[in-house]
């Protein structure tokens, strides 16, 4: 398995175990970006591996939406700049979800609350 770390410009470099254990060990910037949405958490970390599951690209980070018990989507990416891309475009589109699925509720709440 080979084993990465991230430069101080956030490009992606191979490094042997020994750099990349005192790498995670002492790093600040794994986290990517970490956005809540309501009650989800999207967050963005570099996972310092390639986790790619199919052939194609490597990707070295992941964004996930979590909502407390379940991961409820996670995209790949193989640089910093993609990892942003897809976090914001995740933050925009459960905003959106969160936003309708309040909306939907509202009457609902209404109805209950008489």
């Amino acid at each position: 398995m080979k084993h990465f770390v991230l430069d101080p410009d956030r490009r992606v470099v191979e490094a042997d175990l020994l750099t990349w254990g005192r790498w995670v060990a002492t790093c600040e910037n794994r986290e990517v970006a970490r956005t809540e949405v309501g009650h989800l958490l999207v967050l963005t970390l570099f996972a310092g591996i390639d986790i790619s599951l199919e052939d194609g690209p490597p990707a070295f980070f992941e964004t996930r939406v979590l909502d407390g018990c379940d991961e409820l989507e996670c995209l790949e990416s193989g640089s910093w700049d993609e990892a942003i891309a897809r976090h914001e475009a995740l933050t925009e589109r459960w905003t959106c979800w969160a936003d309708c699925a309040w909306g939907a509720a509202q009457p609902a709440l209404a109805r209950h609350s008489r």
